[in-house]
C-alpha cells in the first residue's frame, strides 16, 4: 500500500516537470513509459528469482535467499541510476534559473546599503 502511494505522488511530481520539458511528443512518451514500467518489472523479477517466501522481518529478513538480495541490490541499483540522471537532467535544465537568482542575491545587498 505504501509503494502505490509512493509511487502515485512520485509520478505526480515527475509528471509535472516531463509535461513542462520541451521535449517533442515522442520522448514525453517514451519517458513516461519508462518510469511507468520500472517498478512492476522490478517486482516482477524479484517475484521470479525467489522461490521462499520469507516473512521473519519486514525489509530484507536474515534468512533471505541469495536471489533475493542480488534482485533488491539490481533494482535498487537501477532506479538510483535513474533519480541520478533525473537529477544532472532537471540541474540541466535549471542553470538559467540558478544564475538569474545568484546574480539578483549578490546584487541585492548593494540595492539596500545606504
Amino acid at each position: 500500500m505504501a509503494m502505490c502511494f509512493h509511487q502515485l505522488s512520485e509520478g505526480m511530481g515527475l509528471g509535472g516537470c516531463i509535461l513542462q520539458a520541451k521535449y517533442v511528443a515522442r520522448m514525453k512518451a517514451g519517458l513516461v513509459f519508462f518510469f511507468s514500467t520500472t517498478t512492476p518489472f522490478g517486482i516482477a523479477l524479484e517475484l521470479a528469482l525467489t522461490k521462499i517466501e520469507v516473512t521473519d522481518c519486514y525489509f530484507l529478513p536474515r534468512r533471505s535467499w541469495p536471489s533475493a538480495l542480488t534482485t533488491y541490490g539490481v533494482v535498487c541499483a537501477a532506479s538510483f541510476g535513474a533519480e541520478m540522471l533525473l537529477e544532472v537532467w532537471i540541474n540541466k535544465r535549471s542553470k538559467r534559473t540558478v544564475a538569474l537568482s545568484g546574480r539578483w542575491i549578490n546584487d541585492a545587498p548593494h540595492a539596500l546599503s545606504w
